[in-house]
Formats: structure tokens, C-alpha cells, sequence
């Protein structure tokens, strides 16, 4: 047994344990010189035990124009990464025209949202533009869906966003699969006689739940098939709390841990000038470390309260680039802090916390959300993180 799905017969964790996830070591099956015995069957299939690789997951925050994203997804997809994510912001650029853009301009990576919600978009909307995203990308399409944020300031009601999430996961995956559904759950009802895609897609479009509470972590670990943990702040007790949650989940749908991918969500800002890139996402760090105040987090009382407070008074979103924010954020936001909440500074300053994370905790991905470095223009900003992370991937692809 391994470890982690260990975590789900057991209802204590030592605190001096290091919790690791389900990565499990890659297994294929090399035919050499296969040869028949008169009987016909196989007479060699040798197994080879491969190094463990994370899968990497970019987000991109469209701060941009669409064109301008279009260039970002093709240094991503030079860069290495795997999956690329498109947020889903209020009064920005519509996240679903922007992966379909992006979809056009790559071959290899998997795109999708990250993350949609099913307040603003009705979940048959969403397994709708899945389904067209996948066949636009010839079957790299992936949805990608939490509880939203900033949708107070529509004026939408907000159900309880557990209960909601499941009954939207549950109609998307019944619409992608091409089945007929006629649901009248306590959220939605579609009240089709016969509500299906006309189009629904040839092969399965994967479900990511992006999560930092318990009870969606625990959902999560039921019904999604990619799971991308906490809000930017990566500890030992957090990544204890989160995978004891997403294993009772798993646990109580009778799944498979290790058939679940489970990725930390860490901002990171790289580039040859690390001093620059640790400046540049001091803002990230407060909007979260005011978002969280973290129990575990040791810092000043009197200095958490400054940066609270100067968040407060922060005109726009953490990642715009037209905010306004007082700068004594800047001189209020340590290394230690930025330490906490990012990956930031060289590519080889990169590395190597990346690879210690993935050394303590056996990480099966790394969701990445991008962060521009202070340049005159964001877009210069963003993809120098991105070209950086080209670097970065190769480094820790190496033996």
C-alpha cells in the first residue's frame, strides 16, 4: 500500500511525517527481440522503471490582448509545459475565445479553464464549449472548474458552492459522454425531455477541480480526474490538511488514489535578474497571505495587520496591470513571505525549490500560475517567465 492511499484507512497523521502524493513510477513495456516459442506465446516483455517526471501546468491570466496571448501559448508550448490554463475572470477576456485562439496557434498542449464556475455559466453551457474547444484542438481540451471568485460584484446569488459543483460536474460529464440527461437536482434541472450535446466529443475530456476548502477538496477527490490545491501558500500542515480531504473523498467513491492527479498551485515569476522577480510578485504574496492569514505562518502580528490593511486599500486585481496599491506592500513583504507564496528568482533558483518539493512531497504536477516581471510592458513581463520556465523544465528534466 502506498502511502498516500494509506492516508485514506487512516484518520491521525503523525506531524513529523512527510505527506507525499500518489505519483506512481511510470511502467512501460519493452518488447526486446521478442521472440515466439512454438506455442505461440510471448517469449520476452521486459519491464523498465522510468524516472518520475512532473507534469507541468502553466496559467495564464488574459491581462493582455488576445493576440498577445496567442504568442504566450506558443512560448508555452516551446518552453515544455504540458497543460496551459486560461483564467476565468470577470470584465477580462472571455476564457473560452482565448483557449480556442490558443488551441489554433499549438499542437501539443492540453488547454482548458482554469477555473470556470458554474454560477456565471450554466454547466450544459460549459460541456458545450468543452466539447468545442476539444475538437478544435484535436482532443487537447480539458475543463477546469471551482467556486468562482469576484462574482458577488454581478449581483449573482451564489448556492452553496459544494453541493453546486458536484451537480455541475455530474450534468458536464453526463453531456461530454454523449448520454441523455433529463436532471432535476436541488441546483439545476434541465427540463429537456431529451438535453444532450448534438456534438459531443469522440474521446473523454478530463475534469480538473481547482479547490482550497475542505469540503470541495473532499468532492474533488470523488469526481475529478485533476485536482490543483491551495491558494498559492504550500506547507506542511496545508498539504496535510489537503490530501487527508481529497483521500476521504476518494475513500468514500471507492477510487483509486493513485488514478488521481493532485497539483499544488504556486505562483511563479522567473528570470535571469532573481531580484527583479522576487520584487515583482510581492503584491501576489500579500493578496494571499491577507486572503489566508495562514495559522501556520509565523510572522509579526502588528506586521500581518499593516499588510492586511494596505490590501484593503488595493484598486483592482493583484495580477492587473493597471492596479494601484500602496507601496509600503513592498517594503512590508519579505523574503520569507515571498518565499511562502512563490517560486521566484533565477531559473536556478527555480529549480531548486521546485525540486525539493517534488522531492518531499512526490508531486505528480505543478500547477504554475505565471507572473509578469516588472517590465515596461506586461506581455514582455509574462513571457520572460515563460521563457525562463523553459529553463526551469529543462533543469529538472535532466538526471
Amino acid at each position: 500500500m502506498s502511502y498516500f492511499r494509506s492516508l485514506v484507512m487512516s484518520s491521525k497523521i503523525e506531524r513529523d511525517t512527510y505527506i507525499y502524493t500518489h505519483r506512481p513510477i511510470a511502467l512501460y513495456q519493452e518488447r526486446s527481440s521478442c521472440t515466439r516459442e512454438e506455442n505461440g506465446t510471448l517469449n520476452v516483455v521486459r519491464t523498465r522503471i522510468l524516472s518520475v517526471v512532473p507534469i507541468f501546468e502553466a496559467e495564464i491570466t488574459p491581462v493582455v490582448g488576445s493576440r498577445e496571448i496567442m504568442k504566450l501559448a506558443e512560448l508555452a508550448e516551446g518552453a515544455g509545459l504540458d497543460r496551459l490554463g486560461i483564467s476565468d475572470v470577470i470584465f477580462y477576456p472571455d476564457t473560452y475565445e482565448i483557449q480556442a485562439l490558443c488551441a489554433l496557434v499549438t499542437k501539443r498542449l492540453k488547454i482548458g479553464s482554469l477555473v470556470t464556475n458554474p454560477y456565471t455559466r450554466h454547466p450544459a453551457v460549459i460541456a458545450a464549449a468543452a466539447s468545442t474547444l476539444h475538437e478544435i484542438s484535436d482532443g487537447r481540451a480539458f475543463v477546469g472548474i471551482g467556486a468562482g471568485a469576484g462574482i458577488g460584484e454581478l449581483g449573482v446569488v451564489r448556492s452553496p458552492p459544494a453541493p453546486t459543483l458536484r451537480e455541475a460536474v455530474h450534468i458536464i460529464k453526463e453531456l461530454l459522454a454523449g448520454r441523455v440527461i433529463n436532471y432535476q437536482g436541488k441546483i439545476y434541472r434541465l427540463s429537456y425531455k431529451n438535453a444532450r450535446l448534438e456534438f459531443p466529443p469522440e474521446h473523454g475530456v478530463p475534469i480538473l477541480i481547482g479547490t482550497r476548502s475542505p469540503r470541495i477538496a473532499k468532492l474533488a477527490g470523488e469526481v475529478a480526474d485533476i485536482i490543483v490545491i491551495g491558494a498559492r501558500y504550500i506547507s506542511e500542515q496545508q498539504l496535510t490538511n489537503y490530501l487527508r480531504w481529497i483521500s476521504e473523498g476518494a475513500a468514500r467513491a471507492r477510487r483509486d488514489i493513485d488514478d488521481i492527479e493532485v497539483a499544488p498551485r504556486l505562483t511563479i515569476c522567473a528570470s535571469h535578474d532573481g531580484e527583479l522577480a522576487r520584487q515583482s510578485v510581492k503584491l501576489y504574496a500579500a493578496h494571499y497571505l491577507a486572503l489566508l492569514r495562514p495559522p501556520d505562518l509565523l510572522i509579526d502580528e502588528m506586521k500581518l495587520r499593516k499588510i492586511v490593511d494596505a490590501v484593503k486599500r488595493v484598486k483592482g486585481w493583484y495580477f492587473s496591470p493597471n492596479i494601484q496599491y500602496p507601496k509600503e506592500i513592498d517594503k512590508l513583504v519579505d523574503e520569507e513571505i515571498i518565499d511562502k507564496f512563490a517560486v521566484a528568482g533565477t531559473p536556478d533558483e527555480c529549480i531548486a525549490k521546485i525540486r525539493n518539493t517534488i522531492a518531499r512531497f512526490r508531486f505528480r504536477s505543478l500547477s504554475l500560475n505565471v507572473a509578469a516581471v516588472r517590465r515596461e510592458g506586461i506581455y514582455d513581463g509574462m513571457a520572460e517567465t515563460i521563457k525562463c520556465l523553459g529553463d526551469i523544465i529543462q533543469g529538472l528534466r535532466r538526471p
